[in-house]
């Protein structure tokens, strides 16, 4: 009975506690502004230049792949040639020596794509970091309590909306931002 008593007294204290902090809540309702991630995304100058750095690069080490790609077609097509002279070990050795060489290229490519998604990564995690400090900033100027992505809202009043001036500071204050395409192991080399 005792412990009975002492559970309900305490279950008063945190209703107390929890209807006294939704009062305290509702004196302060939250002043709500949305933000279109997407546009910033797509629109942003820093985006724009680092899609542009990715594409460039991308591009490049293509170029360079499609010449590998092509150096290893015209030697698999002289290993079966020679398939017929050859003996079976000499012709081993050399088919094991073309995998190897294709397996080094394949190994390539993946370093490349990581390359890329890395610099695409940091770039991306940049232009956030400044974004984060542009909204913090129009929030303050307007009284803002909370900025929810517009794409996860059902409606908002679009006077709520601070797209398009976080879209000009963002502009002004982070117009690009320089990539590094250093492979990963090069990077730890240089810290």
């Amino acid at each position: 009975m005792a412990r009975l008593v002492a559970a309900l007294a305490f279950l008063f204290v945190v209703m107390c506690g929890v209807q006294g902090g939704m009062a305290a809540d509702a004196a302060n309702p939250a002043v709500v502004g949305t933000l279109d991630v997407q546009v910033i995304l797509r629109d942003s100058l820093a985006m724009k230049s680092i899609k542009t750095q990715v594409e460039e690069k991308r591009g490049a080490y293509q170029s360079e792949i499609s010449g590998q790609e092509k150096r290893l077609r015209d030697q698999e097509q002289e290993l079966k040639r020679q398939q017929s002279v050859l003996a079976a070990d000499a012709f081993e050795a050399k088919r094991r020596d073309f995998e190897a060489q294709v397996s080094a290229v394949q190994r390539d490519v993946q370093e490349r794509r990581k390359v890329l998604d890395q610099a695409y990564g940091d770039g991306l995690k940049k232009v956030q970091e400044e974004l984060k400090a542009v909204i913090a900033g129009i929030a303050k100027e307007r009284g803002l309590t909370l900025v929810l992505p517009a794409e996860q809202t059902l409606y908002a009043d679009p006077t709520l909306n601070i797209t398009d001036e976080a879209l000009k500071r963002l502009n002004k204050k982070l117009a690009s931002v320089t990539l590094n395409f250093a492979a990963p192991s090069a990077k730890s080399k240089q810290k």
